[in-house]
């Protein structure tokens, strides 16, 4: 999940910089605000990727221990 973070935010900073020259922003405050949207990414693709994770290893847990317990019903 670092790598896609990392990938996404490295775009996401040459976004951001391009659309504010384009819109006449200054390059030094340009690029600080790219940097600063590119960092904003990271965190937030770190965030929502141990989110989804979690979401994806809880709905195997139970689906795992929904199997176990209709197994043992059948075998009594």
């Amino acid at each position: 999940m670092r790598r896609y973070a990392i990938s996404i935010s490295v775009a996401g900073f040459f976004v951001l910089a391009a659309i504010g020259l384009l819109c006449g922003v200054p390059a030094y405050v340009c690029a600080l605000r790219a940097a600063g949207g590119a960092v904003a990414l990271w965190l937030m693709i770190r965030v929502a990727g141990k989110v989804v994770l979690n979401v994806f290893v809880d709905a195997m847990i139970k689906d795992r221990k929904a199997k176990e317990q209709i197994g043992e019903s059948r075998s009594q």
